[in-house]
């Protein structure tokens, strides 16, 4: 449902540090995130951020992450010097990589021959993908992700919260005069505990677990589409 900060960086720390055979880099074969697998730099983030639950529109190469990503929640942030643990840190030329906090980052670097292709699959050297010391490379800027830990709720996400608080189904999806209209019933919630009470006890099994920041991101958005 949402995309989780935390998620993503667990993700990147665990396949960079992956052994027997882990992932290693290839330029060619590059979408292939699996113990045994190859990636390179923008494909090993894109990935991640994937298996976090973000949404990375047309995102597939550094020179397009910068437009596609802050149409999704992503706010440039300049390179102080100062990033934040889950900043992807950006070359639009030349690599990524993300900011795990406390000083490192994790990368997809260089095959085992140097190279950017024709090696052997997996992290033959246990640096093709790797935890390394924060370094500049430089970095053009960091991406940050403007709602903090969650990913803001989508349309259809908002749309079933008010399905599950009113018991009743909403009309279709480009029907903004019945979106409008839920939305307002959902802003009589002044109390916030209130309303992620109502949610997680009339939620359908199934729908996904909901934390307060989520309910939050969620009235944030759906005003903001009022």
């Amino acid at each position: 449902m949402a995309g989780r900060i935390r998620t993503f960086i667990a993700q990147m720390r665990h396949w960079a540090n992956l052994e027997n055979p882990g992932v290693g880099y290839d330029q060619f074969n590059r979408w292939d995130l699996e113990n045994g697998g190859t990636v390179d730099c923008s494909s090993f983030v894109i990935s991640c951020l994937r298996i976090a639950g973000f949404d990375t529109g047309g995102a597939t190469f550094t020179g397009n992450m910068r437009s596609e990503l802050t149409k999704l929640g992503w706010v440039v942030a300049p390179n102080n010097g100062n990033p934040q643990a889950g900043d992807i840190l950006l070359n639009d030329g030349d690599h990524t990589a993300v900011y795990l906090g406390r000083g490192l980052l994790a990368q997809a670097s260089i095959n085992e021959i140097g190279g950017i292709t024709g090696g052997t699959p997996g992290n033959q050297t246990g640096g093709e993908t790797n935890v390394h010391s924060y370094y500049d490379f430089p970095w053009k800027c960091y991406l940050r992700f403007a709602e903090g830990d969650d990913m803001p709720l989508t349309d259809a996400d908002a749309k079933k919260i008010a399905d599950a608080i009113f018991r009743r189904r909403i009309w279709g999806s480009d029907d903004k005069r019945d979106f409008a209209t839920t939305i307002r019933h959902i802003a009589k919630f002044a109390d916030t505990d209130a309303l992620v009470n109502a949610i997680v006890h009339d939620l359908p099994e199934g729908s996904g677990d909901l934390t307060k920041a989520d309910v939050v991101a969620a009235v944030r958005r759906v005003f903001h589409a009022l």
